[in-house]
């Protein structure tokens, strides 16, 4: 339409093993190779003056999990490779210097929200898909230098210690090399997976319009822009925690959870 658009967004990623002495979910390392899918819904529209724009999109996410070793020198046995799934929602506003984003990632499937299931991937330790609910800010500080700013808050179904749930937040810069090519850098921190520096280079093939009167248009309104900007926060979140006895059925302990999932140290609480 002349002021909406309708879409659907389909990414696929390969993902590949974490690198040696480091874990991206705690405590254990995922290893390679696994492809997974991310699906989005959703429906742009511009207020009349075109000077916002607003959006709802929703889908499905699904993320494979090969596991291998630990960071941690435990050693462990019996690697399980998950499959973890949610589902998500996104409600978008954006004008041409500011932009909000309020997102909910909730896992469904074996591991899903309200179930309490977690995932056995070794011997001794355990994975959860987190539930993610979060608001992002965005601020161009000049028309290609993008400031952003966040809060999320993450919820695991371990009902003995809830050892990744709290509150988080999130920076970043983004620049505009071009208008197919785009840099930035990014800053999280929650006390689970404490401090995470990121950084990213997205190359958009045929992001640059050979018509002289569009590209005018959408240099001169960056807000049609974001009519066909890839929607964000599409990652299945995990999170893993070490276990330290096991029933004879191969089942855990109760009481027995760590409350420190990046040192593998159980409280022993009972």
């Amino acid at each position: 339409g002349n002021n909406s658009v309708t879409y659907v967004d389909v990414l696929v990623n390969a993902n590949f093993s974490d690198y040696n002495g480091l874990s991206s979910i705690g405590t254990t390392k995922v290893a390679g190779t696994t492809i997974s899918t991310s699906t989005r819904l959703g429906y742009r529209w511009l207020n009349k003056n075109r000077s916002w724009m607003f959006g709802v999109n929703a889908g499905y996410d699904s993320r494979p999990m090969n596991t291998g070793g630990t960071d941690n020198g435990i050693p462990i046995t019996d690697s399980q490779a998950p499959f973890f799934q949610q589902v998500a929602l996104n409600l978008e506003a954006k004008s041409d210097k500011f932009s909000a984003s309020a997102y909910g990632l909730v896992p469904v499937g074996k591991y899903g929200a309200g179930t309490g299931n977690v995932a056995i991937i070794n011997d001794s330790f355990i994975a959860d898909n987190l539930s993610t609910y979060g608001i992002d800010f965005g601020y161009k500080i000049i028309p290609n230098l993008k400031l952003a700013l966040g809060t999320y808050y993450q919820l695991d179904e371990k009902e003995e210690a809830k050892t990744a749930t709290g509150v988080g937040i999130k920076t970043g810069l983004t620049y505009d090399i071009s208008s197919e090519l785009q840099a930035g850098v990014g800053y999280s921190y929650d006390e689970n997976f404490q401090s995470k520096i990121t950084g990213n280079l997205k190359w958009r093939f045929g992001g640059g319009s050979k018509n002289k009167k569009t590209e005018s248009l959408l240099a001169a309104n960056p807000v049609i822009q974001a009519l066909s900007a890839t929607p964000e926060n599409r990652e299945v979140r995990v999170a893993n925690c070490f276990v330290r006895n096991r029933n004879a059925d191969g089942s855990f302990q109760r009481h027995f959870w760590s409350w420190n999932c990046r040192d593998g140290i159980s409280n022993g609480a009972d």
